[in-house]
């Protein structure tokens, strides 16, 4: 067994490792060993009591309804993952962003001129993009309940991660030898059809985790829930972005004497990963926007490669924090920050983290209002992230509403920017001035509460965004502080 397990590793490494066709394997190892080993927490093995008629949730009955042991796309084994964990821990009272986030049911579906549907907010009326459409389409799926008819749509990383495996593994095995305009052609195919949201049944167990309904063999054949077949009129900004996806994807091939790839460096970056989304998933709350959670958790998977990348090249010479992230960008950035003090000479030996955050497919979903983040991953990536800029959708998903949440920001939910204010309102003893101004112009009292670092902080860029004027521009202001500290022992004043 171990002269097998060793033999196979060796085949891995010297796959990973070939220059030219070989990176599809790190997505591949994510999904079906990374993701599969962590997801033991929650789904056990099954039991040896032989006698029990009990058919309960278990991680082989898992791997073999999803169908990893098969070499179906990527992108629909992970999705069927997804389902059996939903049927396994689903509670329609709350969220589980470390697998999946709910969203709202699609308008095209509700027919009731919803405008915060993730289909409304990127229908050809909202955006002349195919682009936009696309790229915030990839990482939705629709959970079903065919017994009852019933659907959940839903938006994951896991997703994202698996489709750009999906894509790279195209090029790579079918398009490789190709020229370079029949190889973007094949990409575009690749991005349209990977975006299409299809509808996965998930298994419904009872209160006694025994099993209702459950599919008996691999879903092969996803409902299709056909989209993107609208007119839009701007089709060629796909084809540019396609163009970014090879030149990224070739730009490996190009580095000189990249350092060698470790198989168990994948293990350790998804557990890292796995574990920070269960941070950003315990400070989950309903004011969290999807952008914004969405953001996170790209930032914890950059955070995991960075850490474990060091780890194993470096033996941590810059002494990068070893926690892992939670609802902020501030500790991925202080990493960054170290890494880009590093010398070129040492530098060099980050090729694998140096390469994967420069991802279009990932860099597409960031967060560019942020300098700091944008200034430092072109230091460390040594890439212009103009394009990756230019096409975000960080902001279109902010319009996108979460399910049981009570945070989106649709047409009348943007707020005003206060103009007439002046930084005295906010010094002491101005406070009843300050009240009466933020209550004559409907600007939210719960900006001002105390719950908790992780809200208190989305509260504050709204507060830091909306009334600069009277805090300033900082989202860390004393002013804000000090605000919300007089109205938590003047309640009364502002009820």
């Amino acid at each position: 067994m171990n002269a097998c397990l060793f033999s196979l590793n060796i085949l891995l490494s010297s796959s990973i490792n070939s220059k030219k066709n070989g990176k599809y394997l790190l997505f591949d190892y994510f999904i079906r060993i990374g993701y599969i080993r962590n997801i033991l927490s929650i789904i056990p093995y099954a039991t040896n009591n032989s006698s029990s008629t009990i058919i309960s949730p278990n991680i082989e009955d898992l791997c073999d309804k999803s169908g990893i042991y098969t070499d179906r796309v990527l992108r629909d084994i992970t999705a069927n993952l997804q389902s059996y964990i939903f049927g396994a821990i689903n509670n329609p009272a709350t969220q589980n962003t470390n697998h999946y986030i709910k969203l709202m049911g699609l308008e095209e579906i509700a027919k009731k001129g919803f405008t915060d549907r993730l289909d409304s907010v990127f229908s050809p009326k909202n955006t002349k993009s195919l682009l936009d459409k696309t790229i915030a389409y990839i990482p939705s799926f629709i959970l079903s309940y065919s017994h009852r008819q019933a659907t959940q749509v839903s938006y994951s990383i896991h997703i994202l991660l698996a489709t750009i495996g999906e894509i790279l593994k195209r090029d790579q095995l079918i398009a490789a030898e190709k020229e370079e305009t029949e190889r973007m052609k094949e990409v575009v195919s690749a991005l349209i059809n990977l975006s299409q949201m299809r509808a996965y049944p998930a298994p419904i167990f009872d209160r006694r985790n025994s099993i209702i309904l459950q599919n008996d063999s691999v879903n092969d054949n996803p409902h299709l829930v056909d989209f993107l077949s609208d007119d839009f009129s701007d089709k060629g900004e796909l084809e540019n972005f396609a163009e970014d996806i090879l030149s990224w994807i070739s730009s490996y091939e190009k580095i000189a004497n990249p350092a060698e790839i470790p198989t168990h460096i994948l293990g350790k970056i998804y557990t890292r990963f796995y574990f920070a989304l269960e941070n950003i998933n315990r400070d989950f709350n309903k004011s969290i926007l999807l952008g914004e959670i969405f953001n996170y958790q790209i930032i914890s998977f950059f955070n995991a490669i960075i850490v474990e990348d060091t780890l194993e090249q470096l033996q941590n010479t810059p002494k990068l924090s070893m926690d892992n992230t939670k609802l902020s960008n501030q500790l991925f950035l202080q990493n960054l920050k170290k890494l880009n003090s590093l010398l070129s000479e040492e530098k060099k030996y980050l090729s694998l983290s140096k390469w994967l955050l420069s991802c279009p497919l990932l860099t597409c979903y960031l967060d560019y209002s942020d300098n700091e983040l944008v200034s430092r991953l072109v230091d460390y990536t040594g890439q212009n992230l103009e394009n990756a800029i230019k096409i975000s959708v960080y902001d279109q998903l902010n319009l996108v509403q979460i399910s049981n949440s009570d945070a989106v920001k649709n047409a009348a939910d943007v707020y005003q920017v206060f103009m007439e204010g002046d930084s005295t309102l906010a010094n002491k003893g101005r406070e009843k001035d300050l009240i009466k101004i933020l209550n004559e112009n409907d600007y939210p009292r719960k900006w001002f509460e105390d719950m908790g670092k992780p809200t208190n902080t989305q509260h504050n860029k709204q507060i830091s965004t909306y009334l600069y004027t009277i805090f300033g521009k900082q989202s860390n202001s004393n002013k804000i502080r000090n605000f919300r500290r007089f109205l938590e022992l003047n309640p009364s004043l502002w009820p």
